[in-house]
């Protein structure tokens, strides 16, 4: 059991560190990826135009034995502002 273990363990030791088929990407390249990720990323996000939720948040206290409950209405404004507005509350 422990000699087929050892065998499987060298076998995935050497593909991890040849993998079939793998290249060398060249550093500008990854540099250009890069850069058209960013530039993608802030296009998504100067295309947003916020959005709306509602949250709820459960707190506990066990040693004062006290539970609360709040029910929030969430707006996201496109700058990343964020508006809430409670809807309800609850303890107990």
């Amino acid at each position: 059991m422990r000699i087929q273990f050892l065998i499987i363990l060298s076998i995935i030791t050497a593909l991890a560190e040849k993998p079939l088929g793998a290249q060398q990407v060249p550093a500008t390249d990854v540099k250009e990826i890069v850069v058209q990720m960013l530039a993608h990323d802030a296009q998504r996000q100067a295309s947003m135009e916020g959005y709306f939720g509602t949250r709820r948040y459960i707190l506990r206290n066990e040693q004062m034995h006290k539970c609360a409950q709040m029910t929030v209405r969430v707006k996201g404004e496109a700058d990343g502002r964020k508006h809430f507005e409670i809807v309800s509350e609850e303890c107990w």
